[in-house]
């Protein structure tokens, strides 16, 4: 009975690490992608800037809506809510 729950804990604790991982890798791929998206937004902006005129206000107007559509990724935010492998 003893080495039965000895297993078991075993089990529990590899499979909350294995969980914990993949959620981390998740939240690095978030973070990955909201860098890549912020690093877009700038570097357009900052080419938009450069230009003059009437298509500079249509081009800045595109970017904003766009950027709308994206929002604004907070992978802070996951990470907070991110546990532990012996939180879970």
């Amino acid at each position: 009975m003893l080495e039965w729950k000895r297993q078991q804990d075993e089990e529990r604790r590899a499979k909350a690490l294995k969980e914990s991982r993949d959620e981390l890798q998740l939240i690095m791929d978030a973070w990955s992608r909201a860098r890549h998206i912020e690093e877009f937004f700038e570097r357009a902006r900052k080419d938009i800037e450069a230009r003059a005129g009437e298509e500079k206000a249509v081009l800045l107007e595109k970017l904003e809506r766009a950027r709308g559509i994206f929002g604004t990724p907070d992978p802070i935010q996951k990470l907070r809510a991110w546990r532990l492998p012996e939180e879970r």
